[in-house]
């Protein structure tokens, strides 16, 4: 009998794409952060809505990085520079017997370093997709825009 298969996590992150690159593709390259990722604390996603009376809302993810050394601090000076900072692009893709299946696209929204027990220093990273810039636009009626704009 054959082993059972067992998924593949990897967790990508594109440095350098900052706060006033938000709608534009990342131009940084992107750097797997799979060893940081901390499977015992786990990481979530979710998106759309729970029940069809909803609001569609943006979808979200959160997951726990290992900071040991301090790689992914903000204002520290290493491979990861500049660092984790605000709306740095990350994908999380699962591959299964050969297949990669793309999990979520987000954007950093918050992530604070903390330590597990006093000891372990880990980054909790909050990303939301790109709904969260479309829930921010202000959509105008098709009148609005084109009768009144004359």
């Amino acid at each position: 009998m054959a082993a059972a298969a067992t998924p593949t996590w990897k967790l990508e992150a594109c440095f350098g794409y900052g706060p006033g690159s938000v709608g534009s593709a990342p131009a940084g390259a992107w750097v797997d952060l799979s060893s940081r990722l901390d499977l015992d604390t786990g990481f979530s996603w979710h998106r759309g809505r729970q029940r069809n009376i909803d609001e569609v809302q943006p979808g979200q993810m959160t997951v726990t990085l290992d900071n040991t050394g301090g790689a992914l601090t903000p204002g520290n000076t290493t491979v990861y520079n500049p660092g984790l900072a605000l709306n740095t692009p990350l994908r999380l893709t699962c591959t299964w017997l050969s297949v990669s299946y793309p999990l979520a696209y987000g954007f950093v929204d918050t992530a604070p370093v903390s330590w597990v027990n006093g000891v372990q220093p880990v980054i909790t990273i909050t990303a939301t997709d790109r709904f969260k810039i479309l829930g921010k636009t202000l959509l105008r009626s098709l009148y609005r825009q084109v009768v009144l704009a004359d």
